[in-house]
């Protein structure tokens, strides 16, 4: 992950005279906290969405395991895989897990540079240097993402030495149904059953 980091960082440098605001998703997001963490010169402003400093352990496994069915021969196997980790329901996860398997060769083909990320994003772990990270940082994140955690999605956002906002949000029921309702709290969290919340820091405390 920190070559990667070095990469973006060397572009940056080349083609950017001045700092610039980091969008990472997912395995971007790691990236993204690599980079801001090795380079922060080239870093004004950071937003990770559904990533954290580390993959939850589900997260872990199925890419190990879509690693070793690619290395296999089996790429749709692999993909498939992957694929159905993200359905919601069984519906969604055998619709997905077929996309996968028709996606597999072209998504976990022949390609060592797929590979080397996955192996590099199963072993990434940034908690100890998290209090590095000093730039206004955004974290956007679902609590039933399957890959991370709530938990993994807060220590990510609320990091020790800063002031830091945030707004949750929640679900309740009223005459029309399920409607979303936010409230205000002091540390960053994810939401309950809303496709995705918002956890807040920055170094002035701003919004």
């Amino acid at each position: 992950m920190a070559d990667l980091a070095q990469d973006y960082a060397a572009a940056l440098r080349l083609h950017v005279d001045r700092p610039v605001d980091v969008v990472g998703v997912s395995t971007g997001g790691s990236v993204a906290l690599q980079l801001t963490a090795d380079h922060a010169d080239v870093v004004r402003r950071l937003a990770i969405v559904s990533s954290a400093y580390r993959l939850g352990l589900r997260g872990r496994e199925a890419q190990a395991a879509a690693a070793a069915w690619a290395r296999a021969g089996r790429p749709r196997r692999g993909s498939a895989a992957l694929m159905a980790l993200l359905g919601s329901s069984p519906v969604s996860r055998r619709v997905l897990f077929a996309l996968g398997w028709a996606t597999g060769p072209m998504f976990l083909g022949d390609d060592p540079d797929m590979l080397a990320t996955l192996d590099a994003e199963d072993t990434f772990d940034l908690r100890d240097r998290l209090t590095e990270i000093t730039v206004p940082t955004l974290v956007v994140a679902g609590a039933r993402d399957p890959f991370y955690s709530e938990g993994l999605f807060r220590e990510t956002a609320a990091l020790p030495g800063t002031r830091r906002s945030a707004q949750t949000s929640r679900w309740s029921e009223d005459g029309n149904g399920k409607v979303p309702v936010s409230r205000d709290s002091g540390s960053a969290c994810t939401g309950q059953k809303t496709p995705a919340s918002v956890g807040r820091r920055s170094l002035d405390g701003s919004t």
